[in-house]
């Protein structure tokens, strides 16, 4: 029996020394060490973000590159005729162009989407399917109601420019609600990846 007792004793020692170790050890990483264990993440986090191998190990490196989107159906009217609102405007000044050619890129961009469209329902009613309009109403939602993009490679200051200032809170009938600042325009993240040695 007591044999047994002082097994049992030896074993909460162990337990206890274990954890009186692994305790010491965390406050060392955590609270003694804390700076410079960030100082070393913020630098490899600076260098490489997301290295990823080919078959060959040669690193490739993530890069990541924004896009701004236009929604062609957030600017239009009830009569389905392009409309601009301020978020043009506002745009055009958070990417320094002017309002003119802001505006132009998505004209030209909904005028490009209005073919396609046109041709689909074309090809559709030709078919004999179903009745125009219920085709035109199908393809006008499949493709003006998805983002498209309009600018590429958007400098990443203007994108956090207008992430930060996307919703902004606004006051209606004293009702407080999240007025979409750009409507008609989302951020798109792409990634790429590029060979290097």
């Amino acid at each position: 029996m007591e044999s047994i007792h002082n097994k049992v004793t030896q074993l909460v020692f162990f337990a206890f020394a274990l954890s009186f170790i692994l305790g010491m050890r965390l406050f060392a990483l955590q609270i003694a060490q804390h700076d410079y264990y960030l100082q070393k993440t913020l630098k490899q986090k600076k260098q490489n973000k997301n290295p990823l191998y080919s078959r060959k190990y040669k690193i490739f490196v993530e890069k990541s590159v924004f896009d701004i989107e236009i929604i062609p159906k957030q600017l239009l009217n009830n009569e389905k005729q392009m409309v601009k609102n301020d978020s043009v405007g506002r745009l055009a000044n958070l990417m320094g162009y002017s309002e003119e050619y802001v505006w132009k890129e998505c004209l030209k961009k909904y005028d490009f989407l209005r073919k396609k469209i046109d041709k689909k329902v074309q090809e559709e009613y030709s078919k004999g399917t179903a009745n125009k309009e219920s085709i035109i109403k199908e393809k006008e939602e499949m493709y003006l109601s998805r983002p498209y993009p309009l600018f590429y490679r958007v400098d990443k200051k203007v994108v956090m420019q207008l992430e930060i200032a996307k919703y902004v809170w606004a006051i209606n009938n004293n009702t407080l609600y999240l007025q979409d600042f750009y409507q008609g325009f989302v951020i798109r993240r792409r990634t790429k990846a590029h060979g290097g040695k």
